[in-house]
């Protein structure tokens, strides 16, 4: 039986991920910011003073099925970054 890998996600304090020269950074809305890192969009939730990369399937699973997150604005930002 084949075991599932663990995708490895990062994690980055504030000043390292508000850093604009390791790659362009967006608030989407709530808690969830976008950053490109190597040329790839990742999107983070923000945590006190880090932000920790959760995969782009539970970010769509959470437009998706909110009630309480500004859907449309964060759609929006997304158009807006380009990612």
């Amino acid at each position: 039986m084949e075991q599932n890998k663990r995708k490895h996600m990062c994690s980055m304090i504030r000043n390292q991920f508000e850093d604009t020269t390791t790659g362009p950074v967006a608030a989407l809305g709530s808690n969830f910011y976008v950053k490109k890192v190597l040329g790839t969009a990742k999107y983070f939730r923000k945590f006190d003073n880090f932000y920790h990369e959760i995969p782009k399937a539970c970010l769509d699973t959470t437009i998706q099925n909110s009630k309480s997150v500004d859907v449309e604005k964060i759609k929006a930002n997304l158009r807006r970054f380009d990612a």
